[in-house]
């Protein structure tokens, strides 16, 4: 098994985890420094986003995901793990528009950041058009 399917399973594996052994996000912030509350649609399942691209600044979060026609800014959380910051997706787009691109910008408002001076993204990066 390559490194990066062995790393993308670790980090769904902490993710998914994290809600049978934490009791759901209930009690935790969000990198964009609001509080995570149970009011996550539990019927999908959280998924870490796959992007065409990210950029981050000191207070935010840029990146672009595929998307069919439905998807919002409010289907994604940002997720700081110590220097690893991770684009989850809460909700999928299950419309049937032709897929595009789409770029979102979240705050990052997290403050643990001072404690870190580079950041590692945890998402797949979808290279191909």
């Amino acid at each position: 098994m390559n490194i990066l399917k062995l790393r993308l399973l670790s980090v769904t594996f902490a993710v998914i985890s994290s809600f049978f052994l934490g009791g759901g996000f209930s009690s935790q912030t969000w990198a964009s420094g609001e509080q995570k509350s149970n009011s996550i649609d539990h019927s999908n399942p959280v998924r870490i986003a796959t992007l065409k691209s990210i950029s981050i600044d000191n207070s935010s979060v840029v990146f672009s995901v595929k998307s069919h026609g439905c998807t919002n800014k409010e289907d994604f959380r940002l997720l700081l793990d110590g220097p690893e910051l991770i684009v989850l997706r809460l909700k999928p787009d299950l419309c049937r528009k032709m897929p595009e691109w789409k770029q979102f910008n979240l705050q990052l408002n997290d403050p643990e950041l001072k404690d870190w001076d580079a950041l590692y993204i945890g998402n797949p990066l979808n290279w191909r058009s």
